[in-house]
């Protein structure tokens, strides 16, 4: 996860080719950067326009969707150059390995060959486009698609790049070039060869996991499975696959996500996470393992500001990250606190996940909102028991943490401590929609940077806005790829076949919820969260109703199993921007992570079991 480019590299022994891939990649930062600020204001805007002025702007979802495609395909080309695109690194050559030949040098070449494969796509779905017309801003659509056009194309020119300025000689270059090629031909002439779903087998059962497992940055590896499946296996447009990836980044609802990562950077920057840190530590700190316990609770808290799982782990790691490390709390149990705290807290409003899935299957968002506290709350204190007892009696250092007695720590964080109180009144009173609410809290984030903590400045917020489109970028791109590989799973067939099997399987409600929780699991580290709310919510719903089980309760423990998923090596995505946030080596986890991970599974059982955790808190 962490860059491997020579920084102190100088542009005049680099090569112009090198020296061209710096200048794109600067660009880009600056470009995402202020298309960010842009968005910012311009959801600002209409929160002030809708709600005070009473005329709101009819034009503002089309060009908001549109500048958070631009924000993502210019983040991704910034990743690529920075080498901080999502990947597994558990069997990477290691640093003074001198063979020959390592089967992760083909990564770099696979990646590469998935945005080779995807150019052509891209044209034809951008060249489709240009006689549409958006209907509120009379701008042609291929506005929208000529970013992921354009993307495509840097990207492969900083993958290039990239490969041409890695140390290792032609020769080896070669072999890493032919072995990847190998890997591809292969799967087809499998995909050709096995009768029945042999393309599925080669595409989704093994092109896509060998290449996480070596080492292909994820986006890539999803693109490559569902790319490869169309492309190479069936007789689909390759562009459909680019529509779909589109549409997986562009929902005006995702927009709140690179909004959401700047309030959560702007907590840490501001002063506000300090303060509400400070009081938890002042509150657990002189416990055993209170670090630990601070981020849980910091987690439970922060969640109420954010709505974006990469957005809260922006506020508590960098905060939290350096201090445990200092205290010389294990690198693998920082990284596993992390992500079960992250999954644990999956259900706290405003969650996307809980808006979307209120939308998708048509419950009250409101009524999600109210559920989600308890539940969250319940695991929060499993996992708080778990690193009490894993934590060593006086861990070093821990007695002094709490630097200021309870009372002090409480009137200081008061301020930070209304935030969340803000933005929940905000969605649920109607002032500003979810994609907007995170303005005001950077709005509101802000005054408290300024005139309270004293330590916001408007340089720093620039750099905030930098590494959010990064960020944006690293994360969104997955998100669009996952989209593009569900559909392709629907396509197939398989994913109806799975839920038929779903729906036959015996065990009345038990078995059914059961089953829900394996399946969500799984299907939540594959894909994320909001594609499965879209493939599996419409079909799933209607069967919990028809064996008794309470929706809200159904879509609890749902959430939660996603979660459990999306935070869960060696696919699970969160996990990896876990990693990339809180600058963790996603090798440091991948065994103490699934302690936790085993704690939230109980949990998650104990939730489908009682119904009062999910329906104690609706009116």
């Amino acid at each position: 996860m962490h860059s491997t480019r020579d920084e102190n590299l100088s542009l005049e022994k680099a090569s112009p080719y090198a020296m061209l891939s710096d200048y794109v990649s600067q660009g880009a930062k600056h470009f995402g950067a202020c298309l960010t600020i842009v968005a910012m204001l311009m959801l600002l805007w209409g929160v002030i326009a809708r709600y005070f002025l009473n005329a709101p702007l009819v034009w503002s979802d089309s060009f908001a969707s549109l500048l958070l495609l631009w924000i993502v395909m210019a983040g991704s080309v910034t990743a690529i150059h920075e080498n901080s695109h999502m990947k597994l690194s558990l069997i990477s050559r290691k640093p003074g390995t001198n063979s020959f030949f390592h089967i992760s040098d083909a990564a770099p070449f696979l990646g590469l060959y998935a945005l080779l494969m995807l150019i052509k796509p891209s044209y034809e779905h951008m060249h489709e486009s240009l006689d549409m017309l958006d209907p509120t801003t009379g701008m042609s659509a291929s506005w929208r698609v000529a970013p992921i056009l354009i993307g495509i194309v840097l990207m492969a020119f900083m993958a290039i790049s990239r490969i041409l300025e890695e140390p290792r000689n032609w020769s080896q270059k070669a072999v890493a070039a032919l072995v990847a090629l190998g890997i591809l031909l292969g799967c087809y002439l499998i995909g050709e060869a096995v009768p029945g779903n042999g393309r599925l087998i080669a595409y989704f059962l093994i092109l896509l996991p060998v290449s996480v497992i070596i080492g292909v940055e994820l986006v890539f590896a999803f693109l490559l499975g569902a790319g490869g499946y169309v492309l190479l296996g069936t007789y689909i447009p390759g562009s459909v696959i680019m529509g779909q990836f589109e549409g997986g980044i562009s929902h005006i609802i995702l927009l709140s996500v690179p909004m959401f990562l700047i309030l959560g950077y702007l907590a840490e920057t501001t002063g506000v996470a300090r303060a509400l840190i400070n009081f938890l530590l002042a509150l657990v700190g002189r416990m055993r393992g209170g670090l630990s316990i601070a981020m849980l609770g910091g987690m439970y808290l922060v969640s109420g500001i954010s709505g974006a799982k990469a957005a809260d782990i922006a506020a508590i790691a960098p905060v939290l990250v350096p201090e445990m490390k200092r205290q010389e709390v294990p690198e693998g149990e920082i990284l596993s606190v992390l992500a079960s705290s992250a999954a644990m807290s999956e259900t706290i409003p405003p969650s996307l996940v809980l808006i979307i899935l209120g939308a998708t299957v048509g419950l009250s968002i409101g009524d999600l909102f109210a559920a989600g506290l308890l539940p969250a709350l319940f695991l929060a204190i499993l996992l708080g028991v778990v690193v009490y007892f894993r934590s060593p009696p006086q861990a070093a250092g821990e007695q002094g943490l709490a630097r200021d007695p309870l009372w002090k720590a409480f009137i200081i964080a008061v301020p930070a401590l209304s935030l969340p109180v803000i933005i929940r009144t905000a969605v649920i009173e109607g002032v500003a929609t979810a994609t907007e609410v995170a303005t005001i809290g950077i709005v509101y984030a802000v005054i408290l940077g300024m005139f309270v903590y004293r330590s916001f400045s408007w340089s720093s917020f620039y750099r905030v806005c930098q590494t959010t489109a990064v960020l944006t970028g690293i994360i969104m791109s997955i998100f669009g790829a996952a989209k593009a590989m569900a559909w392709t799973l629907t396509q197939s067939g398989l994913a109806h076949d799975a839920m038929d099997q779903v729906g036959a399987m015996p065990g009345g409600a038990a078995g059914f919820m059961l089953l829900s929780i394996i399946v969500f699991f799984i299907l939540g580290s594959v894909l994320e969260g909001i594609p499965v709310i879209a493939l599996l919510g419409p079909f799933m719903f209607p069967l919990a109703g028809a064996l008794g089980i309470h929706e809200i309760q159904y879509a609890m423990v749902i959430i939660v199993a996603m979660g459990m998923g999306l935070f869960a090596p060696p696919f699970g995505i969160g996990y990896y921007t876990a990693c990339a946030i809180g600058n963790l080596s996603p090798d440091s986890g991948l065994k103490t992570v699934w302690i936790y991970i085993a704690v939230l599974f109980v949990g998650t059982i104990i939730l489908a079991t009682v119904p009062w955790f999910s329906l104690a808190m609706l009116g």
